[in-house]
């Protein structure tokens, strides 16, 4: 009966097993994770409300620590497995003291809108970049500011599930804090009694990998960071969209080059010369050329002063006319 029973409890295992595979599900190839976390990086916030901005009188500092537990090891072309994350937005003491003195704020709540960004590296060299968001950073309660001191608002989110480019059987995966991120800030009492919420935009003031780098996964067995050295951040991959709203990640615009214009026509007062003649009321106009330029712009130039040439000839003759009459 025993063996039966473990004979039953196997097959029932290999079946949910080939359920989950059917689904496709893909299984994590470790069990294993390992904290990893960075702290107070500093991020420079600007509020995107011009009336709050003023108030601000300037942009101010703010540190952003996260912890999260990152797997040892992936496979290529499986997916790193979602996960929780715990981010503490510090505020600084120069800007609390600011907004309790001089903006009147006594407490203060939100939400982050923020993604955290993989950089694949193989080695040779091959880098691939990747970004997800960071889901329900929200801190729904009140958090009370009294000026001379620091500020921690802690926010737990859960990261998606990402797919690992099958590139190369092995190499490292960097995981890092996103050079932009937005908040959506909410105080009480409103600033100037009516701006009640704001949102801001936080940038990164460090490129470097201790102000970036939350921590590293191996794909296959890896490689080390000599061979698979951390690469310069995509510029088409801004970070901070978090999925919606003013901070929506994306590309960057095209950078369009300045239009070099024609050479400017330099026209002097002398090539030009009016005379209004004596007998019968006759006007004339000496003109010289214009210069080619290689566009319309002559030609342009022609027309108008032909215009202009049959103005003064009209207001001549009516001019004279009304005279002799």
């Amino acid at each position: 009966m025993r063996m039966l029973a473990d004979a039953r409890r196997r097959g029932l295992q290999l079946a949910i097993t080939g359920a989950v595979v059917a689904a496709g599900v893909s299984m994590p190839t470790t069990a294993h994770a390992a904290p990893a976390g960075i702290d107070r990086v500093g991020y420079e916030c600007q509020a995107t409300n011009p009336v709050v901005n003023a108030t601000l009188e300037g942009n101010y500092q703010f540190y952003v620590t996260a912890r999260t537990d990152l797997p040892e090891r992936v496979e290529a072309g499986q997916t790193v497995p979602a996960t929780d994350t715990t981010l503490t937005l510090t505020l600084s003491e120069p800007l609390v003291t600011h907004l309790y003195n001089r903006m009147s704020v006594r407490r203060v709540k939100g939400s982050s809108r923020s993604d955290v960004t993989l950089q694949a590296v193989f080695p040779g060299g091959e880098v691939e970049n990747l970004s997800e968001p960071v889901n329900g950073l929200v801190v729904p309660d009140w958090v009370e500011i009294s000026p001379g001191s620091e500020v921690d608002i802690a926010a737990n989110g859960t990261v998606d599930a990402v797919a690992v480019p099958d590139n190369a059987p092995n190499g490292l995966i960097y995981v890092q804090m996103p050079k932009v991120f937005f908040l959506d800030s909410h105080m009480d009492p409103p600033v100037l009694g009516s701006v009640a919420e704001t949102e801001l935009r936080c940038e990164r003031q460090s490129d470097a990998a201790d102000a970036r780098v939350i921590g590293t996964i191996a794909i296959g067995d890896g490689c080390p960071e000599s061979d698979c050295p951390l690469a310069d951040e995509d510029p088409g991959q801004p970070g901070g969209g978090g999925g919606g709203g003013g901070g929506e990640a994306g590309t960057e615009p095209d950078v369009i080059d300045p239009t070099v214009p024609d050479p400017e026509t330099a026209i002097s007062d002398s090539d030009y010369g009016w005379d209004d003649g004596e007998s019968g009321g006759a006007v004339s106009a000496r003109t010289t050329e214009l210069p080619a330029t290689g566009s319309g712009l002559g030609a342009g130039l022609g027309a108008l002063f032909a215009a202009l040439v049959a103005v003064r000839v009209a207001l001549a003759v009516r001019t004279r006319r009304g005279a002799r009459s």
